[in-house]
């Protein structure tokens, strides 16, 4: 099932469907962007959480800060990739464990994979290896990105 943050402006277990997400956007040559989302509930090993759309063609991520105010997986069991849906085998994250507990996961710097660009409309991703968050937290996305200059 497809579960998305609030920066979908729709419930989080919305049902399939077109949507629009509610989000910034970088416009011109130099401009960076932030998205901010929440999110609350659980995550299957089937689901996918779309943490982020709307991203222009050529758009870069320069950040991903995700925090949570609680352990969603306290079996220690759930593995996540994360990528934007146009380029799945470009991970931000892979089978990471980031997701076990309740410190921040920060992507920047080094970590990033800069060869990576948005496509028009382009939504970022957490999808699940292995395991499950079993238990609805609240989670917060902030994920800054730019057009190239």
């Amino acid at each position: 099932m497809d579960k998305y943050t609030s920066l979908y402006g729709r419930p989080a277990d919305a049902p399939l469907g077109p949507f629009t997400p509610k989000t910034p956007q970088a416009l011109r040559p130099g401009d960076t962007c932030t998205r901010i989302g929440t999110w609350n509930s659980t995550l299957a090993n089937t689901d996918r959480l779309f943490i982020a759309g709307g991203f222009v063609a050529g758009e870069k991520i320069l950040q991903i800060v995700a925090t949570r105010d609680a352990d969603p997986d306290a079996a220690n069991t759930f593995t996540a990739d994360m990528y934007l849906l146009s380029a799945p085998s470009v991970k931000f994250l892979t089978a990471s464990t980031g997701f076990q507990a309740a410190v921040p996961v920060v992507i920047d710097g080094s970590t990033l994979p800069f060869a990576c660009s948005a496509t028009k409309g382009d939504s970022l991703v957490l999808v699940p290896v292995v395991g499950a968050m079993a238990t609805a937290v609240n989670h917060s996305f902030r994920v800054v990105s730019g057009l190239p200059a």
